[in-house]
C-alpha cells in the first residue's frame, strides 16, 4: 500500500495534468488570438510533464522509473520553450526571432537534443551519471545525480524562463488595466513554478527526500492561468502595444504641450507633414506653417472637423484635438489626431451625383427634379415655365441599330437641351426618351425662344445613327395658386399634341433621312440597282395581272428591300472576301431589322412582311424563318427573282457580272430549289422578250 504523502503527490500530479488538459481545450478554441496557439503547446506540455511524474512516483522498480523519467523528457524540456513563444507572441514582441516563424525552429533543437540524450543515457550517462531508488516518506524514490549535460540544459531552460518573466515585467509595467493585470498574473504564476524547480535543482539530495516538485508548482501556475482566463478575460481581451495604436495607424497623430512644442509624432505624421529628423521640440506652428485652417483646428477642435487644404492636390482632413488633462485639470497638452479623408469625400461625392444624376446623360434625374422643383416653386421664381420634350423614333432605334445606338440618340438629345438652354436652366431627364426643363423667371415669350433653338439644334446636329426629333410643348406658372404639378401636366398635353400634328412630317422626314443614308452607302450603284428592280418588279406585276395598288407596293418594296442594312457594320457588310460564320449570321439580321425598322412608319408598315421574307426560298432552305413555298408571301418571291436577276448581271464586288442569258440560266436551275417555278418560268421569258 502507498504511503499518504506519496499519494498524495501523485493525486496533484494528476490534478495538474488534468488541469492542463481541461485549460488546453479552453484555449484551443482561442488559438487565433495573439499568443493562444503557444500557450495550448505549453500547456499539453506541462499536461505531459505532470502525467508522467505521477507515473514514475507509481512505478516500483528502478527501470520502470527510469523508463517514466524519460517519457517525461519532452514536456519538461518544452514547457521553457513554449513559455518563452508564449510571452512574445502575447505582448506582441518584434525582432529578428519573431519576424519569420522558420527561426522559432532553433529554440527546439536543444529540447530534443536533451531527450535524446535521456533516451540514450545508459551509453554515455552525461545526463544522469548514477541513479539509484531509495525508501522515504513518500514512498520508494528514484534518485538521479545530475550530470554535465543536465546542467548544461538547466542554464538553457533557466534563461529562457527568464527572458520570458521579463517581457512579462515590461508588459506589466507599462500596459494599462486590464491588460496589466493579466500579465501579473501570468507572472506571479510561472514565476512561483520556476522559484519551486530551482530549490528542487539546487537542493543537495540527502538533504530532499522526495521528488520534484515542479508539477505541484505547475498545478497552481495553473490555478493562475485559469483565474486570469475567467477573472481577466486572458486571450478575449487582447493587448495592443504602442507600435500598433501608434506607430502603424494610418492616421497622422501629433503629441503637443501647451507651449505648440511637438512632444511626439507617429511616421504617418512625418510623411503627411516631411518633418525632417527627430519631430520632438519642434514647432507646431512652423510644421503646420503652409496650413493655418488645419493648424487652428488642431489647436481647439475637441469635436471632429473637416478642413480642406492643399498639399499639391485638393486634401480633405478630418481632424480632432483631444486636450490631456494634468491631475488639477488643467490642459497642459493635446493629441491632435488627423485623418486624410479624401477617398471618402470623393466617394460620397460620387454617390450623391448619381443619387441626383441619370448615368447616361449626366443630365439631372426625376429624384432631383422632386427637390428642386419645391425650391423653385416661390414667388421669386415667377414666372416659372416648365418645358417638356420628346425624344421621337428612340423605339425604332433600338428595334433597328440596337440599345447603344438608342442610348447615343439620348445623349446627343441631353447635348442639344444643354447648348440651348441657359445655365440657371434645370435640365432633367424624366425617365425614357422624355426630358423636362425648369425655366425660373422665364416668360411664355422667352421660352419660345429657347424651343425654336432647339430646335434648329436638332435640325443641324448629327446623325446618332439617325437625326434628333423632337416634340416639345410648354406651360408657364404666373401665379403662386397654380399646381406645379398641373404646370407639367399642361406642358405635357401640348408635347403630346405636338407629336401627333407633327407625326406625319417627321416620319417622312425621317424616311428620307434613312433613304438618304442607304443611297450614300452604295451611291449612284445602289441608285441604278433600285431603280433596276422597279423596272424588274414592275414587269412582273403587269404579267400577273396585278392590281395599281399592288404592283405600286412592289415597287417602293423595290427601294426599301435593303433598309435593314444600315443595321449592319460597313466592315461586314462591305467585306471583299468570304464572310465568317459569325459575320454571316450577323448578316442575315439585317432582314428582321428592316422588318421591324419598316412596322414603325405606318405608310411602310404593309411592306415589313414582304422584306421579312424576301430572303426566304422555296425549298424551306432561306433566311431567317426557313419557311418555303406558297408560304412566303407572293411580293417577297417576285422580289427575290429580280433581286438575284440584278446582282448577276450587274454584279457585286465580290463577284463579277455575268450576261443576261448566263443569268436567266442560273435563275432557270434554281426553279423550284431557290425559286418559285412558276414565277421563276415567268420571270425568264418576260425577261426575255421584253428587256
Amino acid at each position: 500500500m502507498l504511503p499518504y504523502m506519496q499519494v498524495g503527490y501523485i493525486t496533484a500530479c494528476i490534478a495538474a495534468a488534468a488541469l492542463c488538459s481541461i485549460l488546453a481545450a479552453f484555449i484551443y478554441r482561442r488559438r487565433s488570438a495573439p499568443g493562444g496557439r503557444e500557450f495550448f503547446y505549453l500547456l499539453v506540455a506541462a499536461g505531459w510533464w505532470s502525467a508522467a511524474a505521477a507515473l514514475e512516483s507509481i512505478a516500483g522498480t528502478l527501470n520502470a522509473k527510469i523508463f517514466w523519467s524519460v517519457i517525461s523528457y519532452p514536456g519538461v524540456t518544452l514547457v521553457p520553450v513554449f513559455f518563452l513563444l508564449f510571452t512574445w507572441k502575447y505582448t506582441q514582441q518584434r525582432h529578428w526571432f519573431t519576424e519569420d516563424n522558420r527561426r522559432l525552429i532553433l529554440f527546439f533543437i536543444f529540447p530534443v537534443v536533451t531527450w535524446f540524450m535521456a533516451a540514450t543515457n545508459s551509453l554515455h550517462r552525461l545526463l544522469w551519471p548514477h541513479i539509484s531508488i531509495q525508501e522515504t516518506i513518500l514512498g520508494l524514490q528514484g534518485v538521479y545525480h545530475h550530470g554535465l549535460w543536465w546542467y548544461l540544459y538547466l542554464i538553457y531552460a533557466y534563461i529562457l524562463l527568464l527572458a520570458g518573466i521579463a517581457t512579462l515585467l515590461n508588459a506589466a509595467l507599462k500596459w494599462p488595466k486590464p491588460y496589466n493585470n493579466q500579465a501579473w498574473i501570468i507572472l506571479a504564476s510561472y514565476a512561483l513554478a520556476m522559484s519551486v524547480n530551482m530549490i528542487y535543482a539546487f537542493t543537495p539530495h540527502d538533504v530532499l527526500a522526495f521528488n520534484d516538485p515542479t508539477p505541484l508548482a505547475i498545478s497552481l501556475s495553473c490555478l493562475g492561468v485559469a483565474w486570469a482566463i475567467y477573472r481577466h478575460r486572458l486571450l478575449d481581451l487582447v493587448p495592443i502595444g504602442r507600435e500598433v495604436l501608434f506607430e502603424q495607424l494610418p492616421d497622422a497623430i501629433i503629441l503637443f504641450d501647451g507651449q505648440g512644442r511637438i512632444i511626439d509624432a507617429n511616421p504617418a505624421a512625418v510623411k503627411m507633414f516631411s518633418i525632417k529628423g527627430n519631430p520632438a521640440g519642434t514647432s507646431l506652428g512652423d510644421v503646420m506653417l503652409k496650413y493655418p485652417s488645419l493648424f487652428e483646428a488642431v489647436l481647439c477642435s475637441d469635436t471632429p472637423t473637416e478642413v480642406a487644404i492643399d498639399m499639391g492636390r485638393p486634401v480633405w482632413v478630418q481632424v480632432k484635438s483631444i486636450p490631456l488633462r494634468s491631475k488639477l485639470n488643467k490642459t497642459n497638452s493635446r493629441l491632435a489626431i488627423m485623418r486624410d479623408i479624401s477617398e471618402e469625400k470623393s466617394y460620397l461625392d460620387r454617390i450623391s451625383n448619381l443619387s441626383y444624376h441619370d448615368i447616361l446623360t449626366g443630365l439631372y434625374n426625376r429624384t432631383y427634379f422632386d427637390e428642386v422643383s419645391k425650391k423653385l416653386d416661390v414667388p421669386e421664381n415667377l414666372p416659372l415655365t416648365l418645358i417638356m420634350c420628346d425624344v421621337n423614333g428612340l423605339k425604332l432605334v433600338n428595334d433597328v441599330f440596337g440599345h447603344r445606338a438608342g442610348d447615343q440618340l439620348l445623349v446627343a438629345a441631353a447635348r442639344i437641351l444643354t447648348a440651348s438652354c441657359r445655365q440657371s436652366d434645370i435640365i432633367v431627364r424624366w425617365g425614357g426618351d422624355e426630358f423636362v426643363i425648369l425655366l425660373p423667371r422665364t416668360t411664355g415669350e422667352d421660352a419660345v425662344h429657347i424651343v425654336e433653338r432647339i430646335k434648329k439644334a436638332c435640325d443641324a446636329g448629327a446623325d446618332v445613327p439617325i437625326k434628333v426629333y423632337m416634340a416639345v410643348g410648354f406651360a408657364t406658372k404666373r401665379e403662386m395658386n397654380q399646381d406645379i404639378l398641373f404646370l407639367m401636366k399642361e406642358a405635357e398635353t401640348l408635347m403630346y399634341e405636338h407629336k401627333l400634328q407633327s407625326a406625319q412630317l417627321v416620319h417622312a422626314e425621317m424616311q428620307a433621312f434613312l433613304r438618304n443614308r442607304l443611297l450614300e452607302a452604295g451611291g449612284v450603284e445602289n441608285e441604278a440597282h433600285f431603280a433596276h428592280l422597279r423596272q424588274l418588279v414592275f414587269l412582273m406585276g403587269r404579267a400577273l395581272n396585278l392590281s395599281k395598288n399592288a404592283i405600286e407596293r412592289l415597287m417602293l418594296l423595290a427601294d426599301w428591300h435593303d433598309i435593314g442594312n444600315l443595321s449592319i457594320a460597313p466592315e461586314i457588310l462591305n467585306k471583299p472576301g468570304s464572310l465568317s460564320p459569325e459575320e454571316r449570321a450577323l448578316m442575315q439580321k439585317h432582314a428582321e431589322a428592316g422588318y421591324r425598322l419598316l412596322l414603325g412608319f405606318p405608310n411602310l408598315a404593309p411592306l415589313a412582311q414582304y422584306v421579312y421574307d424576301h430572303h426566304e426560298r422555296w425549298d424551306g432552305s432561306g433566311y431567317p424563318r426557313g419557311i418555303k413555298e406558297e408560304d412566303i408571301s407572293l411580293s417577297a418571291r417576285i422580289l427575290a427573282l429580280a433581286d438575284a436577276y440584278d446582282a448577276m448581271t450587274r454584279g457585286r464586288f465580290y463577284k463579277p457580272a455575268v450576261s443576261r442569258e448566263e443569268a436567266l440560266a442560273e435563275i432557270e436551275r434554281g426553279a423550284g430549289s431557290q425559286f418559285d417555278p412558276f414565277l421563276a418560268e415567268l420571270f425568264v421569258r418576260e425577261v426575255r422578250e421584253k428587256t
